[in-house]
């Protein structure tokens, strides 16, 4: 919910558990009941139907845009939607992705809290689930482009972010972040 839904919200309630007091502390049972059952956490963004996931956990780095979590007691990969960093296999290794890595992986590991938004406008060849990850309430995404570590990869329109993902890369290319610092 944003901020003025929520002002809105507050505003209400306050008018009518004033002229109604035992209203007023129903809505509140039934909003602490709806919080404890994290029915808070579905969200709307970009038209899409998406899950905040809270509860999961890093089992493991895999690169800079997958990782490995736990999620409902089960290994699940996630591949981080929208963007791309560069790889790390045998058969080649791209500038910067040991560096990519290293980012994504501190920032998974220092994490108090990681969150994910499935991102269901895209499916991966790999069996992967395909999210954005949010880590201590910061899109990992984001900061992956930011710094210069992470570029666009199947990026549309109608996906979630991906007006922020365009103007994050371009600036991260305009002040030679990461690697574009040769560019």
């Amino acid at each position: 919910m944003n901020k003025e839904v929520r002002r809105q919200a507050k505003k209400q309630f306050n008018k009518i558990s004033r002229k109604y007091p035992l209203i007023g502390i129903s809505i509140l049972l039934v909003a602490f009941v709806l919080q404890y059952y994290d029915v808070f956490s579905f969200v709307e963004n970009h038209d899409m139907q998406q899950i905040a996931t809270s509860g999961i956990s890093l089992s493991n780095c895999i690169d800079g845009d997958t990782a490995a979590f736990i999620y409902e007691g089960e290994k699940v990969k996630i591949r981080f939607s929208g963007i791309n960093t560069p790889e790390k296999n045998s058969k080649k290794v791209e500038p910067f992705s040991e560096e990519a890595a290293m980012y994504t992986c501190n920032k998974l590991q220092e994490a108090f809290a990681i969150d994910v938004e499935w991102d269901i406008t895209q499916s991966d060849s790999y069996n992967r689930k395909i999210g954005i990850v949010f880590v201590d309430g910061e899109n990992l995404n984001f900061l992956l482009l930011s710094e210069g570590y992470a570029d666009l990869r199947y990026l549309k329109d109608t996906m979630p972010y991906s007006k922020e993902y365009r103007k994050l890369l371009a600036e991260a290319q305009h002040e030679h972040r990461g690697r574009w610092q040769n560019s």
